[in-house]
């Protein structure tokens, strides 16, 4: 069951500038931006 109000709200966005990198070590790896908002109207910590 879905609550009515989302509680969080989640983007996941690959960065546009690079398409894959090496890093040090010779892996290749995406860039990705990660962003988490709490739509919670009471402060929660956990």
């Amino acid at each position: 069951v879905c609550p009515r109000d989302k509680m969080v709200e989640v983007d996941i966005l690959k960065d546009r500038g690079v398409m894959v990198r090496e890093n040090a070590k010779g892996w290749l790896e995406n860039a990705y931006s990660l962003r988490i908002i709490n739509n919670r109207r009471k402060r929660t910590v956990g």
